[in-house]
């Protein structure tokens, strides 16, 4: 994949690189100061893969993307990583990611997913950021700006709100109502978009416990739904939502005065205006006055500015 060029005059003065590796999907932003490219490769899970896997499949497309930019003892790496909130993973990672970039470990930071999204979407003044993506969780800072979370558990544990749940809440309905033979509109627009026409409870649980089944890819089909005015599905999307907002209540209790005034709201559902109206409501229903806004910056530029702001550390 080619990087695509911001500007186009180059200098070797400031060498950096944002990395925002999720659970599927890899972004870049790297400059030399004055150029500034950005890429995109699909990503490896650090929750699932070992650091050594990670660092040489994210290392390659590094590699591969940063070719107008040679690496060298110039340049800095930050890298956001799903799965990477451990200090014992993240050492790991940025160990594994340095053998295979061949450029000294103290120049490349790996951290949480998270804290790059925070460094984006608060610049200046510190909120609650809300993730809503595949996975899900709300994270903001104390007041020695280390990270503070609720919720982010990862799938096996549950990520209310996110593109996981709403698609496994999916299924639980589709199955209850093959259970009750009262498929409507809701259970078969599921059942189409698992690959059946005609679906039955063994079908269902055959396609859902498929190794190659992700439930998130369901999440965009129930967000249709709610917006051409289906019940079952604006109940489920509510539902999700508010136990989404409660994590964002729990969080909101132990920051710093001050800090729990304005949200953020990350990831591929906050791309949904019907996702942001619903999340809204069902957090000015625990935490009135809290104002909501969709993220303007996409977090690997908050990556970058790291990466540039390790130069002068």
């Amino acid at each position: 994949m080619n990087p695509a060029t911001d500007y186009a005059s180059p200098s070797p003065s400031c060498k950096a690189i944002g990395a925002d590796a999720g659970g599927t999907k890899l972004a870049l932003a790297f400059t030399d100061g004055i150029r500034t490219w950005r890429a995109r490769y699909p990503s490896v899970n650090l929750r699932t893969a070992s650091p050594d896997h990670f660092a040489q499949q994210v290392g390659e497309h590094i590699m591969q993307a940063v070719a107008p930019m040679p690496l060298d003892q110039d340049v800095r790496l930050c890298i956001g990583a799903a799965g990477a909130g451990t200090k014992a993973v993240a050492a790991a990672s940025a160990e594994a990611l340095s053998s295979v970039l061949r450029i000294p470990v103290q120049q490349i930071r790996v951290t949480s997913d998270a804290r790059i999204a925070l460094e984006s979407a608060f610049p200046s003044n510190p909120g609650i950021l809300v993730i809503a993506g595949t996975g899900s969780g709300c994270y903001g800072l104390d007041e020695r700006g280390s990270l503070l979370r609720a919720g982010g558990w990862g799938p096996g544990l549950g990520d209310p709100g996110s593109g996981t749940e709403l698609g496994r809440a999916a299924v639980r309905r589709l199955l209850m109502d093959l259970e009750c033979n009262d498929t409507g509109a809701f259970s078969m627009g599921i059942a189409v978009a698992m690959g059946m026409e005609t679906p039955t409870i063994a079908r269902v649980l055959d396609t859902y416990y498929d190794a190659e089944f992700r439930p998130s890819t369901l999440a965009p089909i129930v967000m249709d739904l709610l917006e051409a005015g289906n019940e079952a599905a604006t109940a489920l999307v509510e539902a999700a939502c508010h136990e989404l907002a409660a994590q964002c209540a729990r969080l909101a209790t132990y920051l710093p005065e001050g800090h729990g005034t304005r949200a953020v709201l990350a990831g591929g559902l906050s791309q949904r205006d019907s996702y942001l109206a619903a999340f809204s409501a069902a957090l000015s229903a625990c935490m009135p006055g809290v104002t909501v806004e969709s993220m303007m910056s996409a977090p690997v530029e908050g990556a970058l500015s790291y990466a540039m702001a390790m130069r002068e550390a």
